[in-house]
């Protein structure tokens, strides 16, 4: 409630400067000082929007987990309309923006010191009441926590809460795990929902219930709790790893938790649940801590009535849970008679509104207008039903039944009933068939105690896990231990990240691979373009990956300071650009693979080209990271030197071509990049002796410039869009005519002297006769040949080609031109 608030006061209050800034003409600097102001104020609201209709919680920790992980699977079709306030906040900030550069409301030259005074004290207003750049900030802080605690990092071996989980005699009871979503405690209240859960309350009479299970730090969303409550650890975003978990072959490798452990004793694991199981790593973390049998919804696609019977996140829980009776049975009836553990994940009370299974079509809970409460009555049914036939199954061999919530509820249309209770609690509760008893467990505790708890049950000389501690015995928990138990957590979490991660070194060499896309280093695996930089000489500190996810390298080292060292394994195109003295591009540097070491962009650094597959022992990064000869560097001659890098890395190399626009009033370089859609570098104009970028329109797909008299930049003359051929003028242009047809450049442009043809995003939609008439009247050779959404780049005078070529789409192509 206090940030809806917080949202429409700062709002209001961008609102009230703005009307009161428009209404009196203002300087260049002031409105661009406003806009600073107002845009990233609107962004950050718009992106708590969404961010709060997932979390509940604002801009938090699992934000920032699945923008790393990804959201492939998600149900986004539940969030339309907190996506369309997103926008329609982005439009209007783009329309008030616009309205800056337009004439005054009212008549009158500038604004009186006053009023003034009030713009400012309501921009003030506006920047400390606005929750979304509060959010930011928090996590940014962290972050610079992170950072700097993880110079120092710390194995979980040297922290003495840690507690690796081992077996004195391996446990023979089966398991059947139920993660019902977002199903809290709380709602088992009485005064609060009334009759809301009366056949999870009746179960309550057979079980083991626990009551004081809290959320901490790094278990706040599904895979968190997962991992929480299985491993003993909250989770954290590993530093570097880009952002995509495409690239990683181990999903904290670091951590025992106890799929591992039962794995060891023999047990069959499953773990199943109704969305897409590639969904925020889970996957990845279930296959790779003990589970054989990993299914989620496409897994399970043949099995299930198919798309007619599916809700937005994936299966409805009646199916599911059918298909997990029938697991069940499977792995009750092997031949080998293994224990098992079937561990399932429920949808059904997935927030905003939840969704309610077809068994309970017309059955609400009270007046039926809260969906969430109907889903959630609905959900009390079905786990019942569910819970009951396993109970009554005797091929299911008595197993131990945890149902338990996977975190608290986040935000939906019951949020305001649940904060009432002033204390919420997450749901646990432990099924023995063999002592079916009513137990009430008061211990504090959180997510983090629930492996080691299930742990002692099966093996009683077992209680610890990770963090956890079991709640069965007098040992105190993590909650109970420390009072800030987050900040503890987020603290020692962040200390031992890279072990439980297990970032690899290069003590042992790396093996590379460029046919399969990879680098080996020992076990560990990562895929390529990939950039690493190093804690000391063998150590890496952090890894970022290209794969799947866009990330541009270039920004990355751009941001380094001039020491950081680091290895980049990439096109030698892009690699070279880190050395001092960049080699051309040709057709064998554009695709063929280099690797850079670098103690630093200030320092030398050496780039090798690499070939198809090599072992590169240690002793080839340890000569280059450990070699003196560069000591006497000044820390100016440093610093200069890394800002040649990053302007390089800027702007791309420069050998594509050079073009003399003969004798002239100076000699400032101008630089015309066309880049390819799949390219970090997109089309760009660079001039000046900083070769600063400019602004220029390039239309879409042909545009044809003039080089302007100046040598600054390009002039846009004309633009046709050959994937939609109905010719245009640009601003130089006096009549419409068609780039194809016969064009006079000496009597239409005569300010200019050279042309610049390019093409920007596609100038090939599948049709080659327009491309190939425009190709035949200029004399070219290469235009007709271009792909589709590849850079395209041709220099012509008046009579005559002086440059011209076409690139690949994951390519850039750059000319620089000159004075004689």
């Amino acid at each position: 409630m206090l940030s809806t608030i917080q949202s429409v006061g700062s709002f209001a209050a961008l609102f009230a400067a703005f009307w009161i800034f428009r209404r009196k003409q203002n300087p260049l600097w002031l409105r661009v000082l406003f806009m600073a102001i107002l845009v990233p104020g609107v962004v950050a609201l718009a992106a708590l929007e969404i961010a709060d209709s997932f979390t509940g919680r604002g801009i938090d920790e699992s934000v920032v987990y699945h923008l790393w992980a990804g959201t492939k699977g998600a149900g986004y079709s539940e969030y339309t309309a907190q996506f369309n306030v997103a926008l329609s906040a982005l439009v209007l900030c783009i329309l008030v923006v616009v309205s800056l550069w337009r004439k005054p409301l009212a008549q009158g030259r500038f604004h009186s010191v006053p009023s003034s005074l009030l713009v400012g004290a309501l921009l003030l207003i506006s920047v400390v009441t606005n929750p979304g750049l509060e959010n930011i900030l928090n996590l940014l802080r962290q972050e610079t926590v992170k950072a700097a605690r993880s110079s120092d990092s710390t194995s979980h071996g040297a922290i003495s809460e840690y507690v690796i989980p081992e077996l004195a005699d391996p446990p023979r009871r089966n398991i059947v795990w139920l993660y019902v979503e977002s199903l809290e405690r709380t709602y088992m209240d009485e005064q609060l929902f009334p009759g809301l859960m009366p056949n999870l309350r009746r179960l309550r009479g057979i079980a083991t219930d626990f009551t004081d299970i809290r959320q901490v730090y790094g278990t706040g969303w599904t895979i968190g709790g997962l991992v929480g409550s299985l491993c003993g650890i909250p989770l954290t975003t590993p530093k570097g790893f880009g952002n995509s978990l495409s690239g990683l072959d181990g999903f904290l490798p670091g951590a025992v938790c106890l799929g591992d452990v039962l794995n060891q004793a023999g047990y069959q694991l499953g773990y199943m649940q109704g969305a897409d199981i590639r969904f925020a790593g889970h996957h990845a973390f279930a296959s790779q801590h003990g589970f054989q049998h990993v299914h989620g919804l496409f897994e399970l696609e043949e099995l299930s009535r198919g798309e007619s019977y599916r809700s937005p996140w994936g299966l409805y829980d009646d199916e599911f849970l059918d298909l997990v009776a029938g697991k069940i049975a499977e792995r009750a009836g092997n031949p080998q008679g293994m224990p098992y553990a079937q561990l399932a994940l429920t949808l059904d009370t997935h927030h905003p509104d939840g969704h309610v299974s077809e068994p309970c079509e017309g059955v609400t809970y009270r007046d039926g207008r809260n969906p969430i409460l109907n889903a959630v009555h609905c959900t009390d049914r079905i786990i019942s039903n569910f819970v009951d036939r396993v109970l009554q199954d005797r091929r299911a061999g008595n197993p131990l039944i945890v149902i338990q919530s996977d975190h608290l509820a986040m935000k939906n249309s019951a949020t305001g009933l649940l904060d009432q209770s002033g204390a919420r609690r997450n749901l646990l509760m432990i099924i023995d068939p063999l002592d079916p008893v009513s137990k009430t467990v008061g211990k504090s505790g959180s997510l983090l105690d629930v492996g080691a708890t299930v742990l002692s049950m099966l093996a009683p000389g077992s209680k610890a896990i990770g963090f956890g501690r079991s709640l069965l015995t007098p040992e105190p928990t993590v909650v109970e231990r420390q009072g800030d138990y987050d900040s503890y957590l987020s603290k020692t979490a962040k200390q031992m990240q890279a072990d439980i991660w297990e970032f690899p070194d290069l003590s042992g060499g790396m093996s590379i691979d460029i046919a399969s896309g990879v680098a080996r280093l020992g076990i560990r695996i990562v895929q390529l373009p990939a950039l690493m930089t190093l804690k000391s000489s063998m150590e890496l500190d952090e890894i970022y990956l290209k794969a799947d996810t866009g990330i541009d390298i270039s920004d990355v080292i751009i941001g380094f300071d001039y020491e950081t060292r680091f290895i980049w394994i990439d096109h030698c195109r892009d690699v070279n650009l880190i050395t001092a003295e960049p080699s051309k591009p040709d057709d064998r540097t554009r695709s063929r693979y280099c690797v850079g070491v670098s103690r630093g962009k200030g320092r030398p650094t050496e780039v090798n080209p690499l070939p198809e597959t090599v072992y590169l022992p240690p002793n080839h990064f340890s000569a280059i990271l450990l070699n003196s000869s560069d000591k006497d560097l000044s820390e100016t001659d440093m610093r200069s030197n890394a800002e040649a890098v990053n302007r390089r890395l800027r702007i791309g190399d420069a050998g594509d071509g050079f073009v003399s626009l003969g004798p002239g009033p100076d000699t400032r370089q101008l630089l015309v990049r066309s880049g390819g859609w799949a390219s970090s570098r997109k089309s760009a104009v660079f001039s000046g002796p900083d070769l600063e970028e400019k602004s220029v329109d390039f239309g879409r797909d042909l545009t044809l410039f003039g080089v302007s008299t100046s040598r600054e930049t390009l002039v846009p003359l004309q633009n046709v869009d050959t994937c939609n051929p109905a010719p245009q003028s640009g601003s130089g242009s006096s009549a419409p005519a068609p780039l194809w047809q016969r064009l006079e450049l000496r009597n239409r442009y005569p300010q200019h002297d050279v042309f610049v043809l390019m093409a920007n995003d596609s100038a090939f939609c599948g049709e080659r006769e327009l491309l190939g008439q425009i190709e035949r009247f200029y004399g070219l050779r290469k235009l007709e040949n271009i792909g589709f959404r590849t850079p395209y780049l041709a220099v012509m005078s008046r009579d005559k080609i002086l440059f011209e070529a076409a690139g690949e789409t994951n390519d850039y192509l750059l000319v620089e031109f000159g004075s004689e």
